[in-house]
Parts: structure tokens; C-alpha cells; sequence
């Protein structure tokens, strides 16, 4: 994901000084056609880390029952929605969000963390997904620069950073709460 996210940063940065003009790119060197090979390579490194991507939130949402979260609604394999058409737009959120809520340390028993709000960066993370998603449709169909193409892939993959972050953070929080609670009794 880091890969993909320096790899959209320095082709965002290259078309925001060019302007996106092909005379500017010439001029610095850069063989034309780089938006294209640009957009197809970011494409192909967006496939290992979605898959990654993928196999965390399995691992992580699988996770959930050791670390004493019960009463759960989805299963470590709907994490793989992301590629499921009409359910890729929901699933792989409401998952997210399950593990989130149910990874709270401040929670001891199984069920309460049903209760909790949703993070506001899952929902901004899922909202910018979905945003990255559309976004080539709609500027495609207006006949938008590319630079707008990348600014929400460049935020969805910086999010997605951080809910990896955040997530694994609750998870090695709760268990060390775990081990200290059976380590007293």
C-alpha cells in the first residue's frame, strides 16, 4: 500500500508541474505517454496491495472471538466482498467497521461494543474509497485532468494507512488488557 501511495504521490506531483501539458513533459524528460503507463501501473500495484488489503482484514476480523468479541454479524471472509459486484460498495465497510467497534480495549465483554459509534475514519476512509471508485467515470466523462483522478486515490490509500494503523493498535491494546487481567487472577 505505501508503494502505491509514493507511486501516485510522485505521478501527482509530476502532473501538477507539468500542468499535464505533453510539451512539459518532454521537456523533463518523461517519454509521453507516462499519464497512461502511469494509470496502468498504478492499476497494477493496486492489485497486491487490495489483495493485502484484503487477507489484514480477514486476518484481523478472524481475531475478533480470541479477543472476546461475540454476537458478531459477519464472518472473516466477507472481507473479500471488495470484489463481489453490488456488495463491494457496503460489505467491506460494514465489516470494517465491526472489527473497529469490536476491537475497542475499553470493552470487556461480548457484546457492548455494539453499541459504539462508527470511527469517523472508517467512514471517511470508505467514503474516499468510493470516491476513488467513481471518480475515473465521472472526469472521464467530462473530460477532467488526471490530476483530479489521483487526489482521491492519494487520500483513500493515506486513510487506509491509518485504519491499518488504528485497527492494529486496538487489537495489540485489548490483548495486552487480556493478558494482564488473566495474569492477576
Amino acid at each position: 500500500l505505501a508503494i502505491v501511495l509514493l507511486v501516485d504521490l510522485l505521478t501527482l506531483l509530476v502532473l501538477a508541474v507539468t500542468g499535464e501539458d505533453p510539451a512539459k513533459l518532454r521537456e523533463l524528460g518523461i517519454a509521453p505517454g507516462f499519464d497512461s503507463v502511469a494509470i496502468r501501473g498504478g492499476a497494477l500495484l493496486l492489485l497486491p496491495a487490495g489483495l493485502a488489503f484484503m487477507l489484514w482484514l480477514r486476518r484481523v476480523h478472524g481475531n475478533l472471538p480470541a479477543l472476546g468479541a461475540g454476537w458478531l454479524e459477519y464472518t472473516p471472509w466477507e472481507a473479500f466482498y471488495f470484489v463481489v459486484p453490488v456488495l463491494h460498495l457496503i460489505r467491506p465497510f460494514q465489516v470494517s467497521r465491526e472489527v473497529w467497534k469490536a476491537s475497542d480495549p475499553e470493552i470487556e465483554d461480548d457484546h457492548s461494543w455494539q453499541s459504539l459509534p462508527t470511527s469517523p475514519l472508517i467512514r471517511l476512509w470508505w467514503m474516499l474509497f468510493l470516491l476513488m471508485n467513481f471518480t475515473p467515470l465521472v472526469l472521464f466523462s467530462i473530460e477532467a485532468g488526471l490530476t483530479a483522478m489521483y487526489v482521491p486515490r492519494l487520500a483513500a490509500g493515506i486513510c487506509a494507512v491509518l485504519v491499518v494503523r488504528d485497527i492494529d493498535q486496538r487489537q495489540q491494546e485489548k490483548i495486552r488488557r487480556i493478558r494482564s487481567r488473566e495474569s492477576r487472577e
